[in-house]
This record gives C-alpha cells, sequence and structure tokens, in this order.
C-alpha cells in the first residue's frame, strides 16, 4: 500500500525536523539543564511535590519504587487536564492527527519501542509486521513531545520538574548520588508504542513518570506501565546482570515475566532507580484518535559514569 510522501501530511516536515537535526542519540538527554537554577516563583508553587515525595513509601515488590497517587494538586491538575495543548477532541484519521499536534507544537522524538518513520508506522497500522530490528517486541509506535509550553502554569511545572530540587528530591529519596542531568517533558505515545520488559541501562540514575490522562474511564484501556519480575526458571538472569557490571541490560521477551502491578490511576506519579531488578513494560493497542496516552516523563541520567558495554542481547543470556 502506498502513502503520500511526508511532506504531504500537514505539518509532518516540521514535526520530523527535530529528529533529523539529531546525530546523537544522547542529545535527548543533553539537551536537559544540569545545574539550572530553578525560578524562585517555580519552587513556591510547587515545592510540595517535594515533600510528597520525601514523605512516601518506598515499596519493594516488585522491586523499590514510589507510587504517589494525587501527587498535583486539584488546581494544578485542572489546568493540565483542560489545557488545548495538552489535550484535544476526537479526530477521523491519523492525518488529522498529525496536524493537530503539530498545531500545538508537539514534535516526533527518538525513543525507545517508537519509529521516527511515519509512512512506516501507518503501514504497521495497516497490519503490516513489526520492524525485525526489534524481535523482543511486537509493534512499533511514535512519540511526540511539547516542543514550547503556551500555559505559564504547565511551563512553570516543567520548569521545576527539571530543576536541582526536584532531582535532588529524587536522589535523597533512594540515597543516591553523583553527577546528573535530568530532562522532564509532556509526553504522547500513539497506539502500536511497545517495549519489552527491560530494566533500564547502567547509566541511568532515574525514571519516573505522571499519569495526565485526558480522564480516569481511560485506565479502562490497556496503556500502562508494567513493573514485572522474571518468572521462576528465568531469574538467574538477575545474576548474571549482578555478576556483570561492565555489560548493559537488555530488553527480554514477555514471556519471561510475570506482570506484579500496574499504574493506571490519573495523576500517579511512579519513581524508581534503576537497578537489575527494575523490570518494567508498556505496550499500546488503544483508539488514539479519541484520546493519547499522555503523561509527565522523565529521566535522571548520570554524568560522571563510564557507559557499560552493548550486553549480549537475550537470545543469548545464559540459560540457567
Amino acid at each position: 500500500m502506498q502513502y503520500n510522501k511526508l511532506g504531504k501530511i500537514p505539518g509532518v516536515r516540521r514535526l520530523l525536523g527535530a529528529y533529523r537535526n539529531l546525530k546523537n542519540p544522547d542529545e535527548l538527554v543533553g539537551r536537559s539543564d544540569r545545574g539550572r537554577a530553578t525560578p524562585a516563583d517555580a519552587v513556591a508553587k510547587f515545592s510540595y511535590l517535594l515533600d510528597r515525595i520525601e514523605g512516601a513509601e518506598i515499596l519493594s515488590e516488585p522491586f523499590e519504587h514510589v507510587e504517589i497517587k494525587n501527587f498535583l494538586r486539584p488546581e494544578h491538575l485542572d489546568v493540565i487536564l483542560n489545557d488545548d495543548q495538552v489535550h484535544f477532541p476526537p479526530v477521523p484519521d491519523v492525518a488529522a492527527l498529525l496536524s493537530e499536534l503539530e498545531k500545538r507544537d508537539y514534535e516526533i522524538k527518538r525513543f525507545p519501542g517508537c519509529t521516527e518513520d511515519i509512512n512506516e508506522y501507518l503501514e504497521m497500522l495497516e497490519g503490516a509486521a513489526g520492524s525485525a530490528a526489534l524481535k523482543t517486541t511486537e509493534g512499533r509506535g511514535v512519540t511526540f513531545r511539547i516542543s514550547k509550553y503556551r500555559t505559564p502554569l504547565i511551563h512553570q511545572l516543567v520548569t521545576f520538574l527539571n530543576g536541582n530540587e526536584y532531582r535532588d528530591a529524587m536522589m535523597n529519596k533512594f540515597g543516591k548520588s553523583g553527577n546528573t542531568r535530568i530532562l522532564t517533558e509532556v509526553q504522547k505515545n500513539l497506539t502500536k508504542y511497545e517495549i519489552s520488559p527491560h530494566p533500564d541501562i547502567r547509566h541511568k540514575a532515574m525514571t519516573y513518570l505522571l499519569n495526565i490522562n485526558r480522564d480516569d474511564g481511560i485506565s479502562d484501556y490497556g496503556i500502562h506501565t508494567h513493573l514485572l519480575k522474571f518468572k521462576e526458571e528465568k531469574q538467574h538472569i538477575y545474576k548474571f546482570w549482578d555478576d556483570n557490571p561492565e555489560l548493559e541490560r537488555c530488553w527480554v521477551p514477555w514471556e519471561w515475566c510475570d506482570s506484579e502491578k500496574t499504574i493506571s490511576d490519573n495523576n500517579t506519579l511512579v519513581l524508581f532507580p534503576p537497578n537489575n531488578h527494575t523490570l518494567h513494560a508498556v505496550k499500546l493497542e488503544y483508539p488514539h484518535l479519541e484520546f493519547q496516552r499522555t503523561q509527565l516523563y522523565g529521566n535522571l541520567w548520570y554524568t560522571d559514569t563510564t557507559r557499560a558495554e552493548p550486553g549480549c542481547p537475550h537470545s543469548k543470556l545464559p540459560l540457567s
């Protein structure tokens, strides 16, 4: 099946522009603000989030993490959920969806489990096979992030979540140290986005996300992050990763794991420092013309550690 060239879909050239200008995948995190001093007005408005992280219980199953319900105050959440840039009415087709995203200053981002090729994505939606390069997944989606925030309160919130105070609160919560860089953005994942179970790479210091979907009814769809454990016959892989810190960790097939928990409630933050046990995954199959999976998504990355060598793929992991 043939599709129009990308330029024939309104806004796609600009949506792809930011991706095509990236020469190095690390630029996606390198654009974060190391050492940014958070503006005083943002600290005053959102410092209660630091207290919520400090006071939260560290849960131990299926691995150490923090889950905080009702993370944002109702008046702050209400601004986000009713913001025309973050959420918009249903659209009739994918071309209209791309056009609406472009109008609202979203850009395609290089992201695991995703393609940056719109035509490849459209073919997948029509039922074509997924990318042969990703043997552990069954589909690939597209991820968009807002490039310029229009609403002052949302801009202040994102600025705060990229600041020193928030970074330090996360690191202190889990007793972590080291130089890091931070990136937090409003993000949308379209249908077919999938990342099979993985613990995150070794130079990532923190992973966190906050569900800011349009309403709680979306919780009925399978669009949420799974926290998992290896099945008993695969638990030797934990030790393999423990014993080989110089090797990078890899993605593994879903059937090797059991899903122990999903983070489905709106306005719920999940936060954890990646280690050999922090298996998490997501697989999206939902009507993205009606709504889009939307999050405040962020990471901390160590800047003073040596990167691990490429690890063996899941097919080469030890059998026992």
